[in-house]
């Protein structure tokens, strides 16, 4: 039963680190664009 439970953690940190990744990059394609239309 541990080892479900730790693949089962490991798998919902994966798409955390996923999540957060792509609100990161959601982020610096909104800075470059701006920059864009700035520089």
């Amino acid at each position: 039963m541990d080892e479900i439970i730790i693949a089962v953690i490991k798998v919902e940190s994966k798409s955390q680190l996923l999540s957060a990744a792509a609100i990161i990059h959601k982020k610096m394609m909104k800075s470059i664009s701006k920059c864009k239309g700035l520089c």
